[in-house]
């Protein structure tokens, strides 16, 4: 709680080298969503100690209401990705990470001969 960027790019890196190296399963519990995005596989969305829904974080970010409903916020790339899908580019609301959405917008861009 209150970690500054830097302090969370050590944590979440701390996290994965436990889970990884020692094939471990971490539970984190967070409102954060872009760190949900950066580093969790499953997500289990809890109310009043009981589990609401559960799914992949992509899952959960294509499902703006059930987020509004318990007061989180989209990511800020998953938030972009809804937007470009609601304009109409074919793009998946659910990506919210770096690497999702440059794998969704640069084909896009060399469909139509632009280089990116």
């Amino acid at each position: 709680a209150g970690l500054d960027p830097e302090g969370v790019e050590e944590m979440v890196e701390l996290l994965g080298e436990l889970g990884r190296d020692r094939h471990r399963t971490i539970l984190l519990a967070t409102h954060d969503m872009d760190l949900v995005a950066q580093c969790c596989h499953r997500v289990c969305l809890l109310e009043a100690g009981r589990t609401v829904w559960q799914g992949t974080p992509p899952e959960l970010f294509r499902q703006r209401g059930l987020l509004e409903a318990h007061h989180l916020r989209l990511p800020p790339l998953a938030r972009l990705m809804a937007e470009l899908a609601a304009a109409g580019c074919p793009t998946d609301p659910g990506a919210a990470t770096v690497e999702a959405a440059k794998n969704q917008i640069l084909p896009l861009w060399r469909e139509r001969g632009e280089q990116p």
